[in-house]
């Protein structure tokens, strides 16, 4: 087994509690395990997502709805089982999308050309 120094300044991860708009609950450490310590930690907090440390990117959750910048070909920056509260977040993030994280279909906001897959 190789050693995880090299990754030492690899990426960092939060868990943050609900839908990536509450407080930090955990940091990860960087090296080989760290989103998979982090992905852990969320697990422990329900509707906490995972995101890259110092920026609002949310690189995991296990929600059902997910709010997406730049009508839904940017970066996720939150996520609900509940649609209402989805869309809340959009009059906090201009030209953001709520779609279905699992089928990408769009359920609010802007809805560009070609981006339902139904």
């Amino acid at each position: 087994m190789g050693c995880a120094c090299k990754d030492k300044n690899g990426a960092r991860f939060e868990v943050v509690t609900n839908g990536g708009t509450g407080r930090v609950a955990f940091t990860s450490g960087a090296g080989a395990t760290a989103r998979t310590t982090a992905e852990t930690v969320m697990g422990r907090y329900p509707g906490s997502v995972l995101r890259k440390r110092g920026t609002q990117e949310i690189v995991h959750h296990g929600e059902r709805y997910e709010v997406a910048l730049q009508e839904g070909a940017g970066v996720v920056v939150f996520a609900s089982s509940d649609l209402d509260q989805a869309k809340g977040q959009l009059t906090k993030h201009q030209g953001a999308v709520v779609r279905e994280r699992e089928s990408g279909i769009v359920q609010a906001g802007t809805v560009p050309a070609g981006l339902n897959k139904a």
